[in-house]
């Protein structure tokens, strides 16, 4: 999604932070954690699933996830 742009000259971005949480879980061969924090309202669910369905996507395990689990996150 960000193929040739450098995270730090880019602004913080949902998706930036997805994808350097799963290129450090390759990298470390460790988990990684993603905290949503804020209040009530702040986007905290609706950034959950872009997470998820960017992971899901970059992972490339859309047919090991049943698809009504993908939709369920993603809708």
């Amino acid at each position: 999604m960000f193929r040739g742009c450098k995270s730090e000259d880019m602004p913080p971005h949902i998706y930036s932070l997805a994808q350097s949480a799963y290129n450090g879980m390759l990298a470390s061969r460790r988990d990684q954690s993603i905290v949503l924090l804020g209040r009530s309202g702040s986007g905290k669910t609706t950034n959950f699933k872009h997470v998820l369905h960017y992971l899901v996507l970059a992972a490339g395990t859309v047919n090991k996830v049943p698809a009504y689990i993908l939709h369920y996150y993603t809708c």
